[in-house]
C-alpha cells in the first residue's frame, strides 16, 4: 500500500474521475445523439453532468472544511490571510452593483 500524506484522500480522486467523466459524457452525447440510439444512450446521459457537477462540488465543499477544521483543530482559529485574498477578490466586489444599475 503506497504511503500517503495527511489529509490526502486516495480514493477521493476516483470520484472525481467518475463525476468528471459524467460531465464530459454528457455534453458529447451531443456528438453522439443520433435517432435509434442504442439502449437509450442519449437519455441515460442527459443527467450525468448535472449530477456530476453535483457529486463534483460535493466533494470540493467535504475537502474545504476537512482543511478549515484540521486548521481549526491544530490553530484553534481559522485564519484567513487578507492579503493573499483581497487582491483577486477586489474586482469581484467592483462587479457586484452592476447588475442592479439603472
Amino acid at each position: 500500500m503506497p504511503v500517503t500524506k495527511p489529509g490526502y484522500f486516495p480514493i477521493l480522486d476516483n470520484l472525481r474521475f467518475l463525476a468528471s467523466a459524467g460531465v464530459f459524457l454528457a455534453h458529447s452525447v451531443v456528438f453522439f445523439s443520433f435517432p435509434g440510439a442504442v439502449f437509450g444512450f442519449p437519455v441515460f446521459l442527459k443527467d450525468a453532468g448535472y449530477y456530476g457537477v453535483i457529486f463534483f462540488y460535493t466533494l470540493s465543499g467535504f475537502l474545504i472544511t476537512y482543511l478549515l477544521m484540521k486548521e481549526k483543530r491544530r490553530t484553534g482559529t481559522i485564519a484567513a490571510d487578507l492579503a493573499a485574498v483581497l487582491p483577486y477578490r477586489l474586482p469581484f466586489f467592483f462587479c457586484l452593483p452592476l447588475p442592479g444599475a439603472r
